[in-house]
């Protein structure tokens, strides 16, 4: 996914922001699965790189 925006801050200021990010996937069972990923943001001339880790667990009621 890359996704371009404009943003607009408190201060009424906009600036562009640029966000690819990628990942895997790995099913342990219906109820259980864990999400590896890469996050890359660029903000303000800033490009900030982000390694992100999830634990989803579905649970039912």
């Amino acid at each position: 996914m890359n996704k371009n925006q404009s943003v607009l801050n408190f201060m009424g200021e906009l600036y562009p922001e640029n966000r690819f990010y990628s990942a895997l996937d790995y099913t342990f069972s219906k109820n259980i699965s864990l999400e590896i990923g890469y996050l890359n943001q660029y903000i303000n001339k800033q490009s900030l790189d982000r390694l992100q880790v999830g634990l989803i667990l579905k649970t039912g009621i």
